[in-house]
């Protein structure tokens, strides 16, 4: 089952926005880092 677009925008505008967030470090103890490109947290 898919939903249409128009569906899926709707869901996004009247559902609240989950994220998860974690961290992946290597053997060497390096930490992998991203920046958030989406609403609600873009730019962090």
């Amino acid at each position: 089952m898919c939903l249409r677009q128009e569906d899926f925008a709707a869901v996004v505008r009247t559902t609240p926005l989950i994220s998860l967030d974690f961290i992946v470090e290597n053997g060497q103890g390096e930490i992998l880092l991203g920046q958030r490109l989406n609403r609600p947290a873009q730019g962090y």
